[in-house]
């Protein structure tokens, strides 16, 4: 038979169906149907709207929706659908790419997105990460709590030594307002507000010096708390919009996410810097009380607001731990890249690290190789590349590499699926020519 586009088109699509029933099972069957057919599956005929009654039934319950979009829930699973508007589809749209690279950029504030329309006018949808909206103050003050304990350890010392009524969140709403007055925080600036805040009016003068110096230091040595604001800070979120009804968080009520991008201002803003780079964290907690970093012939400045030690190097040692973390779960791999973006790294250094892990990534389980795969995609590897780091990962386990349909095996299957994606994308761009029958 002749070989023509549409004929290659139909072998891809045929292999596509061997390899659809396992992912169905991960995101369910409603969204593979909407891979595979795109809007025609989720809009009504005249395409000027959602067919609430085929997502409802293929997807899951409808959650709710805001100005351009409809969020469902993804069956019994940990995720949600968000679907632009036909209506609003510009808006939709607009909201929509900015999660898909920001929520993949900074999951230390955002929920993680998993897969997303990729049609050149979309995306219309994305499945993202589940997140419970916190909607009172002492839902608010537990998550705040178990996601930064230092901060409970903070207003553990306030309350101990005689202030009244400070909890967690107290502590993280005063240190932001700290942070929002200064970027990298004014220990001067608290010492003040602490010392002389009427919580701790019936407390003497040298203990109120005391604890307010003691939290200064356990709030500003909280990596994670520290990061969460320097990226806050850097995307142009506005302080006073995180609270209850704007943050969610997870089942266990121990991560605080920024839940809509779309209800913070800094969606129209240009950041001081690309909004879809990563910010380093100052670590340092430099004390300006004592010191001058302007002039501190140990530290240079990278940029307004930042500095780092001179001798500051990516040794050995620190390539082991990156990797120990980037194989160590989902979790760590993130803080891997946050703490290579802090070192400065470009991204060829990070893709040169990275790269001879990405087979092992692959290997572990299917929520981490969507994570390889997102992972490619933001270092910008091509189709091709990311064609091959596949194979490979095939090829070196030895129960995949017998057994190339891999039934059974839901994990091969998705990667299977990957490449016949991209193989299928390129189509597009390929051109035939007059090839021979077979």
């Amino acid at each position: 038979m002749k070989l023509t586009k549409q004929k290659l088109y139909n072998l891809i699509q045929e292999a596509l169906e061997n390899y659809a029933k396992p992912e169905q099972s991960y995101f369910g069957a409603g969204v593979r149907q909407i891979m595979d057919q795109g809007s025609s599956a989720y809009k009504e005929p005249d395409g000027h709207y959602l067919d609430k009654i085929w997502l409802i039934k293929n997807v899951g319950p409808y959650l709710g929706s805001g100005y351009s979009r409809e969020v469902y829930q993804i069956g019994d699973s940990n995720m949600v659908l968000k679907m632009a508007f036909p209506i609003e589809l510009k808006e939709g749209i607009a909201s929509n790419k900015y999660e898909v690279d920001a929520f993949n950029k900074f999951p230390t504030v955002f929920p993680r997105s998993y897969v997303y329309d990729r049609s050149s006018d979309g995306p219309e949808w994305l499945v993202i990460e589940k997140v419970h909206v916190v909607e009172s103050g002492p839902e608010y003050a537990e998550v705040i709590d178990n996601t930064f304990p230092s901060l409970g350890k903070a207003a553990s010392l306030l309350a101990g030594e005689g202030y009244r009524n400070v909890d967690p969140s107290w502590i993280f709403e005063r240190i932001l307002d700290i942070y929002d007055e200064d970027e990298n925080g004014d220990y001067d600036l608290w010492m003040d507000l602490i010392f002389h805040h009427r919580r701790g009016k019936t407390v003497d003068e040298e203990t109120r010096k005391r604890v307010a110096d003691a939290t200064w230091f356990i709030a500003t040595n909280d990596e994670k708390l520290m990061r969460f604001i320097t990226i806050c800070k850097n995307l142009n979120v506005h302080f006073d919009e995180i609270r209850e009804g704007n943050v969610g968080t997870n089942e266990e009520k121990n991560k605080l996410v920024l839940i809509d991008i779309s209800k913070f201002e800094f969606l129209n803003k240009e950041p001081d810097r690309g909004v879809y780079e990563e910010y380093p964290v100052n670590n340092d907690h430099y004390d300006h009380s004592t010191k001058n970093i302007e002039t501190d012939s140990d530290y240079e400045k990278v940029r307004t607001g930042q500095w780092r030690r001179i001798n500051e190097s990516l040794r050995d040692d620190h390539k082991e731990k990156l990797i120990k973390l980037l194989l160590s779960n989902i979790e760590g791999a993130e803080q891997a890249f946050d703490l290579m973006r802090g070192l400065e790294l470009s991204e060829q250094e990070i893709s040169a690290l990275v790269f001879p892990q990405l087979p092992s990534m692959l290997l572990k389980n299917i929520e981490y190789a969507e994570f390889a795969i997102k992972t490619m995609d933001d270092l910008g590897f091509d189709d091709d590349t990311i064609i091959d780091i596949i194979n490979d990962a095939i090829e070196s386990d030895p129960v995949m590499s017998k057994t190339p349909i891999g039934w059974g095996n839901p994990l091969q299957q998705r990667l299977k699926r990957e490449i016949n994606v991209r193989l299928m994308r390129g189509l597009e761009a390929f051109d035939l020519g007059d090839f021979n029958e077979w």
